[in-house]
């Protein structure tokens, strides 16, 4: 994955939580992601339902490394 989307990592690896911010060191990492994936399964499966498809690739795939 981090050869593919190496931004994504990064960010992963450099997110911490400063105790000034609004939401303080009450931060809970788990209830965020669990909400996280439940928006995006959500939008999935209604995507899924209404009988969606993706647009076919514009060019060759990259293989994984």
């Amino acid at each position: 994955m981090a050869s593919r989307w190496p931004r994504v990592l990064e960010s992963a690896m450099a997110a911490r939580h400063d105790p000034g911010t609004a939401v303080g060191p009450s931060c809970d990492d788990d209830a965020e992601f669990a909400f996280a994936i439940d928006v995006l399964l959500d939008g999935i499966a209604l995507r899924h339902a209404a009988g969606w498809t993706p647009p076919p690739a514009a060019g060759p795939r990259p293989t994984p490394a």
